[in-house]
């Protein structure tokens, strides 16, 4: 298997794909342990995608045991490098204090930087329903936390370019 080659010799994009390959199923047989390692091993080197499917892995306890501190690590690492799904999977983390302090303000900020990224429906319940349990003044720090974070992301994106 090629995949398996290029993975062991360290591509973190082959390694990604298997371990992908071993949590779907899609290589014959579904290996939650092995998956976590694969991706585990592409998250270490940066990959953002790895970065979040081993934060789900860890949120699940699926092939690791179940740490919700690690997920929300590895979740942040995947929105920091701009990955469109963790910003969602973090304010779900703030807003349940799911491996984090519960912080409702933290928890729309991510929702409404992962709404900004995709105008999924999902995204937009999960905001408005977030905001009826909010105060105003809540929502307004939460909009102002939205554009820090954005503005940290944008300028980390920035400066890995270069």
């Amino acid at each position: 298997m090629a995949v398996r080659y290029r993975a062991e010799q360290g591509d973190a994009e082959a390694q990604f794909d298997l371990g992908i390959g071993y949590a779907s199923g899609s290589i014959g047989l579904v290996d939650h342990t092995e998956a976590a390692k694969w991706l585990l091993k592409a998250a270490e080197q940066g990959d953002e995608n790895a970065q979040f499917a081993i934060g789900a892995h860890f949120q699940r306890g699926a092939g690791v045991p179940e740490d919700h501190v690690l997920a929300v690590q590895w979740y942040r690492k995947a929105a920091e490098q701009g990955n469109r799904t963790a910003p969602f999977n973090l304010g779900y983390c703030y807003e349940v204090g799911e491996g984090v302090t519960k912080d409702l303000v933290e928890a729309f900020a991510w929702y409404s930087l992962w709404l900004k990224n995709d105008s999924d429906p999902e995204a937009v319940k999960a905001c408005a329903d977030l905001a009826k349990s909010m105060t105003s003044q809540q929502i307004s720090e939460a909009n102002k936390r939205t554009e820090e974070l954005r503005a940290q992301i944008s300028a980390k994106l920035r400066s890995s370019d270069k």
